[in-house]
């Protein structure tokens, strides 16, 4: 572990507080390249007390990088660009000598930066090469201030990635964040993962439907049946995807499994899932007690009854459309992109 004197440690504690409160800028999806290799830059020559890969050295890496990649990079994905500084000074002209930042769409930044990033610390021979396979694993533990920056990166650049991704989902009917779950999952490619998720999607967007004509057409246990056929197969598929591999079946049972998982969602729907057991306790009522124990109270009975149905399908309705929206939106946290590396200190 490297040894700093009072006054440069107060200096490097002082900059790691920037560093960790550091924001990001994927404004109109463009990404600031020459801003993020200055401060990769700094944090190297502060961390290891030695010359580190200068500014252009680094863009050039990324270039050739993407050159590289252009086989796995969508046809429509810009290459790296100029823009002009706004409000340049002379003191940023180490930084942005011909008063101009390279910068990335985030389409490209997507497929490459983790080989960018992993190929920058094999520029460095006093590289960590124990830490694991993660791109962002290579500076050693004491180096702080980098391990700082990169866990930073990775954490926002994944973050607006997914709310990209679940505000795509909206409109393409699937969560790519799902789509790379299932195919890592079950080993297959993701053409077929895709379709597969699309083909369930569209199962639930039918069923929703066929719900609402059973209610329709007042013929509420038709709808309570489905609605209850189709929340179960939604808890059945998260309890699935979080690595039970055969859930219990019977729906009380069933709810119960599914709130076991509750520190493995992201957003965990409490107030939904109470909801959707209470509306079980209804939708037994509708199912099982239509019909009267006495026949001369058969019609009163059923009467009554089907009243109770009415809003019992009704309701379920309305729990079916919040559970599909809820998957839709955990479904982008499927696949996992957090990395657990060891930490180093200052002191």
């Amino acid at each position: 572990m490297t040894m700093y004197s009072k006054e440069v440690l107060d200096e490097i504690e002082a900059y790691a507080r920037y560093l960790q409160e550091l924001e990001f800028d994927f404004t109109d999806g463009i990404f600031n390249v020459t801003w993020f290799c200055g401060h990769l830059f700094q944090c190297l020559a502060s961390d290891r007390k030695r010359q580190p890969p200068f500014v252009p050295e680094m863009e050039h890496l990324l270039e050739d990088v993407i050159e590289r990649s252009s086989s796995i990079l969508p046809k429509d994905a810009p290459k790296l660009g100029k823009t002009p500084v706004i409000d340049w000074t002379p003191d940023l002209a180490e930084l942005y000598p011909d008063k101009q930042a390279t910068i990335i769409h985030v389409k490209t930044l997507l497929y490459v930066h983790d080989k960018w990033i992993s190929e920058l610390g094999k520029l460095l021979p006093d590289r960590a090469t124990d830490r694991g396979p993660a791109y962002i694993s290579w500076p050693r533990d004491d180096w702080v201030l980098t391990n700082i920056l990169l866990n930073r990166f990775h954490t926002q650049f994944w973050s607006m990635i997914r709310e990209i991704d679940v505000k795509a989902s909206k409109q393409s009917g699937y969560s790519n964040f799902e789509v790379w779950f299932y195919a890592r999952k079950e080993g297959e490619d993701l053409d077929t993962a895709r379709s597969r998720i699309e083909s369930r999607n569209a199962g639930f967007l039918a069923a929703m439907n066929r719900a609402k004509q059973a209610l329709e057409a007042d013929f509420p246990l038709e709808a309570i049946a489905i609605e209850e056929s189709l929340i179960s197969a939604i808890l059945y598929h998260f309890v699935v995807a979080m690595g039970q591999d055969r859930p219990p079946e019977l729906f009380g049972r069933l709810i119960s499994e599914f709130r076991s998982k509750a520190d493995a969602a992201q957003r965990y729907p409490v107030d939904l899932i109470d909801r959707i057991d209470a509306w079980r306790l209804k939708r037994n009522e509708a199912l099982h007690r239509f019909v009267a124990i006495r026949p001369d109270k058969i019609k009163k009975g059923q009467d009554a009854f089907l009243d109770e149905a009415r809003d019992a399908g009704r309701a379920g309705h309305r729990l079916c459309r919040e559970l599909v929206d809820w998957l839709r939106y955990e479904a982008a946290f499927f696949f996992k992109v957090d990395f657990e590396l060891p930490g180093g200190t200052l002191r």
